[in-house]
């Protein structure tokens, strides 16, 4: 794989997070918004970490320790996609729960 194709998962990255935005804004209910930015973010997360996966693979670099791994690269992907899907969703997931809504503001 050469360098050039990353242009193609940097692109179908970017294409899936401006879909998963454009349904999040046009959507009026509290479950469909969570339901874009969580397959926003899986798919463009999941192409991303698939072409840092297949450019890295079998790589050696001078200051690399060791050649590029995919598994690695993917696992450490993964990880880094549920704490961020945890960071984003966590305010709609509590609002979601009857207590904890916040108040209105006062109308002045």
């Amino acid at each position: 794989m050469e360098f050039s194709s990353g242009v193609y998962f940097l692109g179908g990255a970017t294409i899936a997070l401006v879909i998963g935005a454009l349904v999040y804004l046009k959507a009026t209910r509290t479950w469909l918004r969570l339901a874009s930015m969580l397959v926003g973010l899986t798919s463009a997360w999941g192409i991303a970490t698939a072409g840092s996966a297949l450019y890295w693979n079998g790589r050696a670099e001078s200051w690399m320790g060791t050649p590029g791994d995919a598994s690695t690269i993917v696992r450490g992907g993964f990880i880094a996609w549920g704490l961020f899907l945890g960071l984003m969703l966590a305010p709609g997931l509590l609002s979601m729960l009857p207590g904890l809504r916040s108040a209105e503001p006062p109308l002045n």
